[in-house]
This record gives structure tokens, sequence and C-alpha cells, in this order.
């Protein structure tokens, strides 16, 4: 039934991923698709992995990464690891964010301060304001940036397309 449940939403997100763009743009278009869909349905993030069964329905929506991966030239153990580095880290966020809004992580990290030892509050309370200074989609923005540069350069890809 959860499968069944999560095969309805999953079926339901509209990949706008732009052909003629780099892979690794690519790469983040799927991530960002993959985020505003999943976030619509936040009650659905926690069983798409959920102990004992991935759904299959969530590897239908990362055939899609895969497909962008192997049209840039991974394959093999370059392409799986690539493939887990970019569903995990888009995952980790969502996952994240669909628990606890970005505002309400960082509302509750200042909240927690007076609690915290004397020198995780002085390194804490450093941050606050930074992190308070972004909103969750210029936090997922830059996430996907340091996930898409942790991404193996492709061997003859060069130019504006392979990057």
């Amino acid at each position: 039934m959860l499968d069944g449940v999560l095969a309805r939403v999953l079926d339901g997100i509209r990949f706008e991923i732009r052909r003629r763009a780099s892979w690794k743009s690519q790469v983040r278009d799927w991530m960002t698709c993959v985020r505003a869909h999943l976030l619509r349905y936040p009650a659905v993030v926690s069983i798409i992995g959920r102990q004992g069964r991935t759904s299959p329905a969530w590897f239908d929506a990362t055939s899609v990464l895969v497909e962008i991966l192997e049209r840039a030239g991974l394959r093999g153990a370059a392409l799986a690891h690539a493939y887990l580095w970019v569903a995990e880290a888009t995952m980790g966020c969502i996952v994240n964010e669909a628990t606890l809004s970005y505002p309400d992580q960082v509302e509750g990290a200042l909240n927690a301060l007076p609690e915290m030892s004397e020198d995780s509050r002085r390194r804490h309370a450093a941050l606050g304001p930074h992190l308070a200074a972004l909103d969750s989609d210029s936090f997922f923005a830059l996430m996907a940036e340091h996930t898409i540069a942790g991404l193996p350069e492709i061997p003859g890809r060069t130019g504006a397309r392979g990057r």
C-alpha cells in the first residue's frame, strides 16, 4: 500500500530538464525538481527509503538522474558513485526540510544556545546571523552547487557543455 501511495506521488514529478544545458546543469535541474515536488508532499518523504525497502517508484524517479549521468559519459563505478552522491545529498536536504523547515531549524539552534556548553555556544552564536540570512531555497542552491562540484570531471569533456 505504501508503495502505491508513493508511486502515485512520484509519478507526478515533472522533470524540467534543460536538454541543451550542460550535464551538470541538468543534474541541478533534477535535484531542484525532486525537491520542489517532494516538499509539496512532505509526509511521503519518510516512506521512500523505509527500513527494509526502497520504493520502486523512487528508483523510477532516480532513473532520470542515471540517464543524465550516462549521457555525460559516466560508466561503472564512477556512475554508481555519482548517482549515490547526488541522490543522497538531495534526499538528505529534503528530509531535513520536510521534517523541520529551514527557518525553524535556525530558530531551534538559536533557542538552544543557552543550554549549550560555553565553547559550543561561542562557536554556534557566531554562525547564527549567517545561517539566518539564508532562506531554504538559497541553502538548497548552495548544497546543490557543492554537490555538483564534487562530481568527477569526465575525460574528453571540455567547454561549457562539459562543465
